[in-house]
């Protein structure tokens, strides 16, 4: 993915979209990022090779996305 593209919610795997749809101010946070920054978190959710391990880093990703000012 070339670095500039802005990641949209429809790009994204389904529990990682599903989770920022449930919290809107997560989502809105989220979409203002720079794409270097979604993708970021798209990496780090997709490199979990257990699903226990990916769904606590989307719920950790939500704290995270929310405590940034």
């Amino acid at each position: 993915m070339h670095t500039s593209v802005q990641v949209t919610l429809e790009m994204l795997p389904e529990d990682m979209r599903a989770a920022l749809k449930s919290d809107e101010a997560a989502r809105e946070k989220f979409t203002r990022f720079a794409p270097a920054h979604q993708r970021d978190y798209l990496n780090w959710i997709s490199e979990a090779s257990k699903p226990d391990t990916r769904r606590r880093r989307i719920e950790r990703m939500l704290d995270m996305i929310l405590a940034n000012p």
